[in-house]
């Protein structure tokens, strides 16, 4: 088999080993809900992939917005598809996968902005890998004025390097794969937050290879401190949901076992994490994001328990 180079717009795709690779198709599905301002970042993203345009088949699944996201995605080579019987993302996504035809998916959420050779680069880590899914790095974007809770966000949901290394709970926010992971894994389950955990578990049980791309990223606004709150009582929610699909109720005793997290987290751990995230934050910066991570935990915790 020959090495290929292909060069689209002002980039160039990676030196790919198979041959067809640049003949792929792909689908790219794309929850969304209320979000008609982030969406049009990243559909105007994709068009402006280092990729075939006309190899891509980008689905929109909108879980019943009342925004203008309907008359914004009919300004992009888009499919449109509305679900309004359960707010959930990953049926979103569910609906989207099933009605897809690419030989390879994509999911991306509709907050995240791609950078121009997300897809090239993606494409060619997961074939130059062997692995069945490959992860992209994820960059937030942060306010000009220090603000604790969006780095509590980029701290606990920012890296999908650590994923890959350690074979742990990764997030179907953006990632690329074979269309026969969905095959042997299944459907997402679907609820409103809290899946990936799941299914990404069951991805990595069943003996399947996940790989990280450095070279391309998906740019994501960080969150402020009220969003950061009622995340952590989505997720609280979502855990409960999750055990309630699971095993039919959720005992006391499982509730239990979240106590732990109402202690401070390890502070050398903690140290060691922020080390690799490259914050450039001062020591009181530092404290003041443990100290709400700290409250983040507890506050989860919370509403596990109560």
């Amino acid at each position: 088999m020959g090495s290929v180079d292909v060069g689209y717009q002002e980039g160039i795709i990676s030196t790919l080993i198979f041959d067809n690779i640049v003949n792929v198709s792909i689908s790219i599905i794309i929850p969304n809900l209320n979000d008609a301002a982030a969406l049009k970042d990243c559909l105007e993203g994709l068009e402006k992939q280092h990729f075939p345009r006309e190899q891509l088949e980008v689905i929109v699944v909108d879980n019943g917005s009342t925004d203008n996201s309907a008359e914004l995605a009919r300004l992009y080579r888009t499919a449109w598809i509305v679900e309004k019987s359960v707010k959930s993302p990953y049926l979103c996504r569910n609906i989207g996968i099933s009605q897809s035809k690419g030989e390879l998916l994509m999911l991306i959420d509709s907050r995240c902005k791609p950078a121009q050779n997300l897809v090239s680069e993606l494409l060619s880590t997961l074939f130059e890998s062997g692995a069945d899914l490959v992860l992209p790095k994820m960059s937030f974007s942060f306010d000009k004025t220090f603000k604790a809770a969006e780095y509590v966000d980029a701290f606990i949901f920012g890296d999908s390097s650590e994923v890959v290394e350690n074979k742990i709970s990764f997030s179907t926010r953006c990632f690329l794969c074979k269309r026969e992971v969905f095959d042997s894994i299944g459907l997402f389950l679907p609820i409103r937050s809290g899946e990936d955990s799941r299914w990404s578990s069951i991805f990595f049980k069943k003996g399947k290879k996940a790989a990280y791309c450095s070279k391309t990223e998906i740019f994501y606004d960080a969150v402020d401190q009220n969003q950061l709150f009622r995340k952590a009582k989505r997720f609280a929610k979502a855990k409960k949901d999750l055990k309630k699909v699971q095993e039919g109720k959720v005992t006391l005793a499982w509730k239990l076992r979240f106590l732990h997290q109402f202690f401070p987290p390890n502070p050398i751990s903690y140290y060691k994490r922020m080390q690799k995230k490259e914050f450039g934050l001062n020591c009181l910066e530092n404290l003041k994001v443990y100290l709400l991570f700290w409250c983040f935990k507890s506050l989860r915790a919370f509403y596990i328990i109560r």
